[in-house]
């Protein structure tokens, strides 16, 4: 978003960026269940959000909405409790490669309210914690009450050494590919018993096929 003047300068007018701006995802387990604090834990440090993967993201000018991929995806084996996706955003105040220092540039969740439910969104500005804490969005007043809503595509059941056996039955062959026919241009929702979207890109097609084919025998 950016933040600009209008015609009179009167007021300030909130509108999509004219550039790209970039940020930093960390996926992270939440430890002890409770609200967000820190980053980095680890025994005796007193953070509540282990790391599990990190991409730099360049957020494109004029969109309000991206999409992360993880390539090889983002394995959650073991991993019990809860996700937070956490969006950290530099200081745009000062000038961050091609975009000029204090002229209104910046990125912070935005969505619909929904009432009477929380909204799961924290953030930690200096203006709102001195301590450095996640703060819930909704105790800062109205300009930041939304819900930042997330979705996740991928598979629950774990993470699979083998993901072109759609079958389970320890060999990618022709039961597979009756498997991947089956649902073909379909999505796979994860549910089994079979799981035909090898490649994890959500719709069984053409590059379930390419991962059938090129790991055709026993798996390892």
């Amino acid at each position: 978003m950016r933040r600009t003047a209008n015609a009179t300068s009167t007021g300030c007018i909130n509108g999509l960026s004219d550039l790209p701006l970039p940020a930093t995802v960390y996926i992270c387990h939440d430890v002890d269940g409770g609200t967000p604090r820190n980053l980095s834990a680890f025994a005796g440090d007193g953070n509540d959000l282990e790391i599990l993967s990190t991409r730099p993201v360049l957020v494109p000018g004029m969109t309000d909405t991206g999409a992360i991929n993880f390539d090889p995806p983002l394995c959650l084996k073991g991993v019990s409790g809860n996700i937070v996706v956490v969006l950290d955003i530099p200081s745009f105040l000062v000038a961050q490669g091609n975009i000029p220092a204090s002229q209104g540039y910046g990125l912070r969740p935005a969505g619909l309210t929904v009432a009477g439910q929380p909204s799961q969104v924290f953030v930690r500005l200096s203006c709102a914690d001195a301590a450095g804490q996640f703060i819930a969005a909704e105790t800062l007043g109205s300009s930041f009450t939304p819900q930042w809503f997330v979705g996740a595509s991928g598979r629950y059941w774990g993470c699979d050494t083998c993901p072109a056996d759609c079958t389970r039955d320890g060999f990618v062959n022709s039961s597979d590919l009756s498997a991947m026919f089956a649902m073909w241009d379909q999505t796979d929702t994860g549910e089994g018993p079979f799981y035909p979207d090898v490649d994890g890109d959500g719709v069984v097609g053409a590059g379930d096929l390419a991962a059938i084919l090129d790991a055709w025998g026993p798996c390892p």
